[in-house]
């Protein structure tokens, strides 16, 4: 009898587990759900939903006077860094015998907060649509205004290099005033993120030295999956095969 009891409490232990995890997983999807319709709703606003037919549907139409929100994270390039983040930085082609030196137009340079994500075709559009939204939605709740700017891993090697990424998805700041930067040590998670950039706003992040100043400029990203490369329009008629085959 005693054998049969344990037996039905481990049972009942291991289906208890079971829901947990299935509720975990359903908890998850839920909250990849919301993060992504947050960033389509606040920044990608003028992309028709997933599934729309326009033959069935007819024309999609943004919403009228949208704008994207000033918290949505834009796409790393050495344009966008210099029109909002490094404002210090001289413009290209500046010479400092012929114009001077350099004064930026502003007293107060901006703390930026870059996102790097995964390549595209390991998330998909879905997925890093949840991860930008992540950041979004922490970002909203912040006080502290931060220029927010995301960048796919590898499209901007030196800036990396310096910041020495750990884990993907991978949360830095930056200071242009200091020129340095530092590299979340936790979990993308929102509530990590909302400590990060609290700690960030009181001076309480450890930081290292970047002197990169100038960025590459990848190709804008459309919104639309990644198409992976093929060779099937691959000719091999040109090659001579010597031996039996």
């Amino acid at each position: 009898r005693a054998g049969a009891e344990g037996g039905m409490l481990w049972r009942s232990a291991l289906a208890t587990l079971v829901l947990l995890c299935l509720g975990a997983g359903v908890v998850r999807t839920s909250e990849a759900a919301s993060t992504s319709a947050t960033y389509r709703s606040l920044c990608a606003a003028q992309l028709a939903p997933d599934g729309w037919d326009d033959e069935e549907d007819g024309p999609f139409a943004p919403p009228e006077d949208w704008k994207p929100s000033p918290r949505c994270p834009a796409q790393l390039t050495d344009a966008s860094w210099r029109e909002k983040c490094a404002l210090h930085f001289a413009p290209p082609g500046w010479d400092e015998e012929e114009d001077g030196s350099f004064e930026p137009e502003v007293a107060t340079l901006p703390t930026c907060v870059i996102l790097f994500v995964p390549h595209l075709l390991d998330t998909g559009k879905s997925g890093r649509m949840e991860i930008l939204g992540t950041l979004l939605s922490a970002a909203l709740r912040e006080p502290k205004e931060f220029v927010y700017y995301w960048s796919e891993i590898g499209a901007q090697p030196a800036l990396e290099g310096e910041l020495r990424l750990g884990a993907l998805p991978q949360l830095a700041l930056y200071s242009p005033r200091k020129e340095v930067g530092a590299v979340m040590p936790h979990a993308f998670t929102e509530r990590n993120i909302e400590s990060f950039l609290l700690n960030a706003a009181l001076r309480n992040v450890g930081a290292t030295p970047v002197r990169t100043h100038v960025l590459e400029s990848p190709a804008a990203w459309d919104f639309t999956e990644a198409q992976a490369e093929t060779c099937d329009d691959e000719s091999y008629d040109h090659i001579e095969l010597e031996g039996d085959i």
